[in-house]
């Protein structure tokens, strides 16, 4: 992404119990930048899908995105685990030297 492009982000999903509780508290998307590198991880947890569809069809569970960020294979996490540990990687990201 250059500095003229506008930031696009990645959605990330959440369930109902989840939006009921936690209701704005919760992350909605992550930056495209920080998932693209993984692009090949996405299709092969999603049976080939791309990032851009994985996006139209409402993006990927918190535990989908971990896995797909740290390139391996998805394992079901506890939804809070999930949302710390996507919160964690996502402040690494940010905070990383460009």
């Amino acid at each position: 992404m250059t500095p003229q492009e506008p930031r696009r982000d990645f959605p990330i999903m959440a369930s109902l119990p989840d939006r009921r509780r936690y209701g704005s508290q919760l992350r909605a998307s992550i930056p495209w930048a920080m998932i693209e590198p993984h692009r090949k991880q996405a299709a092969k947890n999603h049976g080939g899908q791309s990032l851009e569809r994985l996006a139209d069809r409402g993006g990927l569970a918190p535990d989908e995105a971990i896995a797909v960020l740290e390139d391996r294979a998805w394992t079901f996490k506890e939804s809070l685990y999930a949302r710390a540990r996507l919160e964690e990687l996502v402040r690494a990201w940010e905070a990383r030297p460009v």
